[in-house]
């Protein structure tokens, strides 16, 4: 009741009473019975608007508009045209402070990345807004961008859902190993001209999702993290992929589930593409998922942000919708079973006294 009590608290403190309502199959009720009815309330909360997740750590629909206050991005750079410059920074639940950025060789003026307006034209339910675009560049071979934007603080877990929407245009020319990701990592707080752990170090903790080409002619999708031979490499997710139809990868983080493995303290495991992501289990059975061991996480709170970075890689890619978490739900955008429930308790309990009225009416 202690729960049913704050939930109705919070509907009636932020919400005026309607003169008539429809939920559930249960018309006009009056306001009377809304306010004193917890159910009701419930339903108002609930009925055809999930409640919110607490197990989602940050999320980003790059929405577009006017209004930073409200989470919206002017269609420009992510940040300054400056060496390491702060950029834009729209209030959006998850984050803290401003997009940062680097650049190495070459004009600030291209391969930048962007906010744009218009989606990936991907299916899943939760997509809002816009996505993040790299321009890509053939001009400068050793040419870096990233940009990052920090995490707030979150309550650490030894288990993580990553879930990212990717589109990106194949058959890199750069003539180098080209390689365009977004992701969650841990990153300094001040972004180093040379990105040597995102292009070929140790060090770099969490993963990127993205494209990889090594021969000008090919593209691959790969997981990039620090792997079995200690330091960074591209596990092949999808070889040779040749359109740009928009995909989605989901990606679960299992730290030091064995201390002692040579191959990586941690597990990754990686859906591709999955046909139904209703569930994990679902997820399992339309797409096999990939396992890989890793290196990485140190620490549970290794994750510190939304990191896009493009290193050598000649054509376009976009990203969208990616969301960081401690549970497949919440990384999905899936109402938890624990939600339903209380919905379902109170569509009952409304039908009910629905039905109880009408009998004493008659």
């Amino acid at each position: 009741m202690l729960i049913l009590k704050t939930i109705r608290s919070r509907f009636v403190t932020s919400h005026p009473a309607p003169a008539a309502a429809h939920f559930c199959g249960a018309p006009s009720l009056r306001p009377a019975a809304l306010l004193v009815a917890p159910m009701a309330t419930i339903l108002l909360w609930g009925c055809g608007a999930p409640p919110a997740q607490g197990a989602l750590i940050a999320t980003d629909h790059f929405l577009s508009g006017s209004a930073p206050a409200s989470g919206e991005y002017a269609v420009t750079q992510l940040r300054r045209s400056t060496a390491n410059g702060a950029g834009q920074d729209p209030t959006i639940e998850g984050f803290s402070g401003a997009w940062t950025g680097n650049v190495t060789s070459g004009s600030l003026a291209v391969a930048q990345w962007t906010a744009e307006s218009a989606s990936t034209g991907s299916s899943v339910g939760y997509q809002q807004g816009g996505r993040a675009r790299f321009g890509g560049s053939e001009a400068t071979n050793a040419l870096q961008r990233r940009v990052q934007r920090e995490l707030a603080p979150y309550t650490p877990s030894s288990t993580y859902y990553v879930s990212l929407i990717t589109q990106i245009a194949t058959g890199d020319t750069a003539g180098a190993l080209g390689f365009v990701g977004a992701g969650f990592t841990n990153s300094d707080a001040s972004v180093t001209q040379a990105d040597a752990n995102i292009v070929g170090g140790a060090g770099l903790r969490g993963f990127l999702l993205g494209a990889a080409s090594s021969d000008g002619l090919t593209t691959d999708f790969v997981v990039r993290h620090v792997g079995s031979s200690g330091s960074l490499q591209d596990e092949l997710l999808a070889g040779a992929i040749e359109s740009i139809i928009p995909t989605q990868t989901i990606v679960r983080i299992d730290f030091n589930d064995d201390p002692g493995n040579a191959a990586g303290n941690s597990k990754l495991t990686v859906w591709h593409n999955p046909t139904d992501t209703s569930s994990e289990l679902a997820a399992t059975a339309s797409a096999a998922p990939l396992v890989f061991r890793s290196f990485a996480l140190s620490t549970e709170s290794d994750i510190t942000h939304l990191t896009l970075t493009g290193v050598n890689y000649s054509k376009a890619a976009s990203f969208d919708e990616p969301r960081f978490a401690t549970t497949w739900e919440s990384a999905l955008a899936i109402p938890e079973p624990s939600s339903w429930a209380i919905l379902a308790v109170g569509c009952a309990a409304l039908a009910a006294r629905r039905g109880r009225r009408q009998k004493q009416a008659t």
